[in-house]
């Protein structure tokens, strides 16, 4: 559905901006609104869609329904993948997918389709200046890869040590 209501016309908005209406810049900055628009209305939300397919196989299949999984990282691990399910997992792998492939001064961060010369709207014809390379992008992704991460540990400690208490208290009712 994703695909259908938020990329596709996202992709259409901005080929009518980048072809039918001459490519306007957004403000000063040096770079296209239809940049802008395929930045945030279809890469962004691909890596969110990622990461929430990331999010399904890591958690719920393997860390919740796979005994291999616990066997091979161990418990604490496997219960720290098990509470970090959510939001904390979607804004930090979010962050982390767009380190890999929406940030940094090289060609393929600005332009996924750099390579080809067919269509402009996809290669280094569309102008981006001073974005995926920015200090203060880097810092929002760092930013959210520390709060997500906290979260998670905050919520792994607190299951560790409510557990302990849990077994503390009840654990002679257990034991009958």
């Amino acid at each position: 559905h994703v695909l259908l209501f938020v990329v596709f016309p996202m992709l259409c908005a901005a080929a009518t901006l980048f072809y039918m209406l001459d490519n306007p810049m957004a403000g000063n900055s040096g770079t296209s609104v239809s940049w802008w628009v395929l930045f945030l209305g279809v890469r962004q939300v691909l890596m969110f869609g990622l990461t929430r397919v990331g999010e399904v196989f890591w958690v719920e299949i393997l860390a919740l329904r796979s005994r291999l999984f616990n066997l091979a990282v161990g418990p604490y691990i496997s219960l720290g993948v098990i509470q970090s399910q959510g939001w904390p997992y979607i804004v930090t792998f979010w962050a982390v997918l767009d380190f890999v492939f929406l940030y940094g001064n090289h060609r393929f961060p600005r332009h996924w389709l750099h390579w080809q010369d067919k269509l402009d709207l996809f290669n280094e014809s569309n102008p981006v200046v001073g974005i995926v390379d920015n200090d203060t992008y880097m810092r929002l992704l760092v930013s959210c890869i520390f709060v997500g991460t906290a979260a998670s540990l905050k919520r792994l400690f607190l299951a560790i040590f409510l557990g302990r208490r849990s077994v503390e208290h009840f654990g002679a009712q257990l034991e009958k």
